[in-house]
């Protein structure tokens, strides 16, 4: 401004010896160049800058980073930016979904897959940390980063409880499961045989009757029952009597009392005595009309004598 201002002086001073006329075309003519510079704001431009170029609405740029081209004006930018959102991932479950860092997830895994039941949860991506991966239904913060979440299944077992047996456990439907029992249990009673008190099972030809069998478990609680009754008592041997001449012929144990009577002698003859044969060898008698006798371990004879009057 000052060089302009001296500018100005010095051609004043070249013009003072000019007629009026001159000096008043001069001047026109000066202020006229005077005002088109000015207002080209060639010898202003810092004056300009101080004002904002207003431009008519506004442009969107996608990149991070654009070029453009410095228009004849200031230019205000602003960075717009968009809270980013994380997936959410559940296989075999709920609460799959796209989130933002600090939203509350809820979780729940499905309850039965293709009959199996709930096991855990496993983490396939992402860093979170279950407190309890056994839960079926949980809530957790998501964390800036995506997340797949898998609900495991493990095939439903079933209860055998086996009484008075050997074989109670948890088994899966299709096992096969092999019970047993003593033949003779401690109170010395005698397997008599399997009983099934709870449950249904598919026998296909399966012998109860055996102490040691094997069976398919089945889709259900199954209880089983070992039965045992008192061993059966063996027949004591029996020895043959034979009785002439009286009453008590028949078979009997050995130790067995037999009471022994004859028969009427007939007229003109008497009861003598009893001849008793054992075995082979061995004989006696007895002058007794009725004969008692300790049955022994062998066949017996015993013939009542008669004499005449």
């Amino acid at each position: 401004m000052k060089i302009l201002f001296q500018a100005i002086k010095n051609l004043w001073m070249k013009i003072t010896g000019m007629s009026v006329g001159k000096k008043l075309i001069f001047l026109v003519v000066f202020v006229l160049i005077f005002l088109a510079v000015f207002f080209n704001g060639s010898i202003f431009h810092r004056v300009s800058t101080e004002y904002t170029l207003k431009v008519e609405g506004e442009t969107e740029l996608s990149s991070e980073q654009e070029t453009i081209t410095m228009p004849k004006g200031a230019v205000t930018m602003r960075a717009l930016y968009e809270e980013n959102t994380y997936k959410v991932v559940v296989n075999n479950g709920s609460g799959s979904g796209e989130y933002k860092a600090g939203d509350t997830v809820d979780i729940e895994a499905e309850m039965l897959m293709d009959g199996k039941n709930f096991s855990n949860w496993s983490v396939d991506k992402g860093s979170l940390n279950l407190s309890d991966p056994g839960l079926k239904k949980f809530s957790f913060t998501m964390p800036a980063e995506d997340i797949t979440l898998t609900a495991n299944y493990l095939q439903k077992k079933y209860t055998l409880k086996v009484t008075d047996g050997r074989g109670s456990g948890m088994y899966s439907p299709g096992d096969q499961v092999k019970v047993n029992a003593e033949t003779i249990n401690t109170n010395g009673l005698v397997f008599n045989g399997w009983t099934v008190t709870e449950g249904k099972l598919e026998l296909n030809g399966l012998d109860l009757t055996q102490s040691v069998i094997t069976f398919t478990m089945p889709a259900c609680d199954l209880k089983l029952k070992a039965d045992y009754v008192l061993p059966e008592t063996e027949a004591l041997a029996k020895y043959h009597l034979t009785v002439n001449g009286g009453t008590g012929s028949g078979n009997y144990e050995a130790g067995e009392v037999v009471t022994v009577h004859h028969t009427d002698p007939g007229e003109g003859m008497t009861f003598s005595h009893w001849m008793i044969i054992q075995g082979e060898s061995k004989s006696s008698s007895s002058t007794v009309d009725v004969l008692s006798i300790t049955m022994p371990e062998e066949d017996l004879i015993i013939t009542a004598v008669f004499v005449k009057q």
